[in-house]
């Protein structure tokens, strides 16, 4: 039965499975879980756009707040800023200067270091029963191609000739 059909066989065999099941396309992300994906990606954007603005209304404020930043500095100065602070990539260019702008950096760090911590644990809890399923089945899988393999040397065993002087 196994030997007949090879590896061809196993390919269909997998995909009738995948249209029973509704697994048509397995790597593509259900459109709530692209959603929420999203969701997250938005949140991430209103915290840096947030404290850009934040950013210049303390620069308004008082103009020497912030280190590098030029006497007619436009919002894109403060949304670099807020980004480099939300990657904590550091800063290159610009610095805080005053006590309020370093407040509002650090609400932007833990805030910006939290949504990322909470996003990678989301996905991961995500992707741990999936990444457990296909496991499971390429184990099954593997156990199949041994039982197969083993079948064919059983049946190559009784068709091949014994010695030539016999």
């Amino acid at each position: 039965m196994w030997s007949d059909q090879g590896s061809a066989g196993f390919g269909r065999r997998a995909l009738a499975q995948a249209e029973i099941t509704g697994l048509r396309r397995p790597h593509a992300l259900p459109e709530r879980d692209v959603g929420a994906l999203g969701g997250f990606g938005l949140g991430y954007f209103a915290i840096l756009f947030l404290f850009a603005c934040l950013y210049g209304v303390a620069w308004r404020a008082d103009p020497q707040s912030f280190h590098g930043l030029p006497p007619d500095a436009s919002f894109g100065y403060f949304l670099y800023f807020s980004l480099e602070t939300i990657t904590t990539l550091g800063y290159a260019t610009i610095a805080p200067a005053s006590p309020t702008v370093r407040i509002l950096l650090s609400i932007e760090l833990m805030l910006g270091v939290g949504w990322i911590t909470v996003f990678f644990a989301v996905l991961i809890a995500y992707l741990q029963p999936r990444f457990e399923r296909i496991a499971k089945e390429q184990e099954e899988a593997q156990e199949e191609r041994a039982a197969i393999r083993s079948h064919d040397v059983g049946a190559a065993r009784r068709v091949a000739p014994r010695g030539r002087g016999g």
